[in-house]
């Protein structure tokens, strides 16, 4: 039956996270997201795999593009715990491209050194790391504006994917740069697709050993975006700042725990008991809507900007988001 096929899928991806579509783009190409598959040394294939890869495939025109988000070592390295990436000959016949971003780790260590005020070149590895999301996505938009359909993974499908997947949206449609597309994206990408927002910024008796920005990172990619282009977005940079800090204060149902079935279980145990006085909203969504006059960009001019946007991603091309890094240290604004 097709959900045995399903299953089957699964099963060959990490964590069973499978394929799942996240984007049609106006010219039938697709943008499609996967955990990376179950290959390991011994070169493991699942026929339900390779067939659902060929179906979004059909229904994306044909030709598909695999993007690894991983550094090319790091995808190898997996390989030895029993992942690894797609062989090309059993999935669409082209070699698996590497986008290089590094893991949360290094984004975290990029992070602490921003505050290192003794030292001019503090910032690099943090603008290092914002321009390698910002390339990926140039690289998936490219390939859905020359009409190929991408898988996009990296390990799990939680951190790198969305960051890439995010950005490449935004260069791609007008419709994910005004507030209400915005903020749709950012919750199906970020928030039905399982970001560990619990590990990733500490809260709700998470281990802290997985605290990493990459939320943070993606907004500071959104922001290097609407620098370069600061007609092209209906919402402003405010909103990015307030989304870059709620997903730390856990206040906001929507940016809290691993997973919807994490936070679905503690709305179903205790309603909007968070350990503490409850939140004025529970989801942070009927916030911005309801406070949308102050996210809203006065320079907003759709008319003025080209449907594919462009960006200056390099290190050199980027500037450093002052306004949310040094915040707290006028001298340095």
């Amino acid at each position: 039956s097709d959900d045995d096929e399903l299953l089957q899928a699964a099963a060959f991806r990490n964590k069973n996270r499978m394929f799942a579509c996240e984007y049609v783009h106006s010219n039938g190409a697709s943008i499609f997201r996967a955990s990376q598959p179950k290959v390991g040394f011994m070169g493991s294939r699942n026929r339900a795999d390779e067939q659902l890869f060929q179906k979004f495939a059909n229904a994306g025109g044909g030709s598909v593009v695999v993007l690894d988000a991983r550094p090319n070592l790091s995808a190898l390295a997996n390989v030895a715990r029993g992942g690894g990436v797609e062989p090309g000959s059993r999935y669409g016949g082209k070699a698996v491209q590497y986008l290089g971003i590094d893991n949360i780790h290094v984004v975290r260590s990029g992070h602490n050194k921003i505050n290192d005020f003794q030292d001019p070149l503090a910032p690099q590895p943090w603008l290092k790391a914002v321009s390698s999301v910002l390339n990926g996505a140039l690289k998936l938009a490219g390939k859905v504006e020359e009409s190929s359909s991408v898988l996009l993974h990296c390990s799990d499908g939680w951190d790198r994917t969305p960051q890439v997947i995010c950005v490449g949206v935004v260069l791609l449609a007008s419709s994910a740069r005004s507030l209400i597309g915005f903020c749709g994206l950012v919750q199906r990408s970020w928030v039905f697709f399982g970001h560990k927002f619990g590990s990733r910024y500490g809260h709700h008796g998470h281990p802290t050993d997985e605290i990493s920005p990459i939320f943070p990172q993606f907004c500071d990619c959104m922001y290097q975006l609407m620098v370069q282009n600061p007609a092209a977005f209906e919402f402003n940079a405010e909103l990015l700042e307030f989304l870059a800090d709620t997903v730390y204060t856990g206040n906001y149902i929507d940016f809290s725990l691993n997973s919807d079935h994490e936070r679905s279980q503690l709305l179903e145990k205790s309603g909007r008991d968070y350990g503490g006085p409850p939140p004025p909203e529970v989801s942070v969504w009927n916030y911005i809507l309801q406070h949308q006059d102050y996210f809203m960009n006065s320079n907003y001019d759709p008319a003025s900007t080209s449907d594919f946007l462009e960006v200056d991603s390099s290190v050199d091309g980027l500037r450093l988001w002052r306004e949310y890094h040094y915040r707290w240290s006028s001298a340095l604004l």
